[in-house]
């Protein structure tokens, strides 16, 4: 898979409607692009202006280079080019935690990159990845990539972190964002220390403590967004439901059945009924769910889950109402 990290700049009169177009037009058009596994625009503040960061993963680089496609275009937000003043975009080989997620949830997105001293690649890439999966069961955490290109003789590595603020990331980094300690050990690695950058990620709703226990798929049965309720229901962090699909929260007995359900539910639209969970620690919990095909979005699919002796009769319709998910989207027919 390929990681890619598109820059550009963004005219002072064009920030407020670049943040509108990301918001009200990325997610629907990014779920329809093929190739595209996930992505999050991120902007910061410069001596120089304002710079859009576009963070996504696809599949392969035929996905990236499409016919049509410039290799320099901003490809996860399409029309986005028409607020920038030019880009460019580098990419990497993705290595590790190939989360499928969308920018629902505003975030802070830190960017680090390093170069490698020479035959040190395998050991530091092989410590990075347990580094990631550690991560993923933090709180605070909503996706952690890393990647690798080469640059000339020279091997760079790159992790992009993404988080649900700032306070999330200065738990677990300190103070000092500059030189965070869980990087320690990576000194020796690298030619020179690391360069990060931080960024306030775009998004539709601010993430809500209170909100539904709701989960959200793509087409694929991956999971492309997670309440913190869902995290609390599941047993997972937000971070590690990302990395799964439906068939990995089911009880192991009834998995055979998941792919057939799911074309009759995608079929009719809608189901409500009662599932067993599959929680992070092996135990088995009855809840029941309403679910909504092709909502909000086209191309994923919303599910409310609730505990089986819980009184109250699940609703996946007012429960993305009340999360703000359909704040400027039309439920689908």
């Amino acid at each position: 898979m390929i990681l890619r990290v598109f820059r550009g700049m963004v005219p002072p009169e064009g920030a407020d409607e670049l943040v509108a177009f990301v918001r009200d037009r990325a997610i629907a058009d990014g779920l329809r692009t093929p190739g595209l596994r996930s992505f999050q625009a991120a902007m910061r503040s410069t001596a120089v202006g304002t710079e859009l960061v576009i963070v996504s993963t696809w599949t392969d680089f035929d996905a990236v280079l499409a016919p049509g496609r410039l290799l320099d275009s901003p490809l996860a937000v399409p029309g986005a080019a028409a607020f920038l003043s030019g880009g460019h975009a580098d990419h990497y080989e993705l290595l590790a935690t190939e989360a499928r997620g969308i920018p629902v949830s505003n975030t802070t997105v830190r960017v680090t990159r390093a170069l490698l001293r020479p035959n040190v690649e395998g050991d530091y890439f092989g410590r990075v990845r347990t580094l990631a999966d550690g991560l993923l069961d933090r709180r605070g955490l909503i996706a952690f990539l890393v990647g690798r290109r080469a640059i000339q003789t020279t091997i760079e590595a790159t992790t992009i972190s993404l988080w649900e603020d700032e306070a999330a990331l200065r738990e677990l980094a300190g103070p000092d964002l500059s030189s965070p300690p869980y990087l320690d050990e990576f000194g020796p690695y690298h030619v020179a220390p690391p360069v990060s950058e931080e960024y306030e990620g775009l998004a539709l709703t601010r993430p809500r403590e209170d909100a539904p226990a709701i989960l959200l798929a793509d087409d694929e049965r991956r999971y492309i967004y997670a309440t913190p309720s869902a995290a609390r229901l599941t047993g997972h962090s937000v971070a590690r439901l990302l990395t799964m699909r439906i068939d990995d929260l089911t009880a192991p007995e009834l998995r055979g059945g998941v792919p057939a359900v799911w074309a009759r539910f995608v079929a009719e639209g809608r189901m409500e009924a009662a599932y067993t969970l599959c929680r992070a620690d092996g135990s088995a919990v009855p809840v029941r769910f309403s679910a909504r095909a092709r909502s909000p979005w086209p191309g994923c699919h919303a599910s409310m889950l609730i505990p089986q002796d819980d009184p109250a009769t699940p609703d996946i319709d007012g429960a993305l109402l009340s999360a703000g998910l359909l704040s400027r989207m039309v439920l689908a027919a």
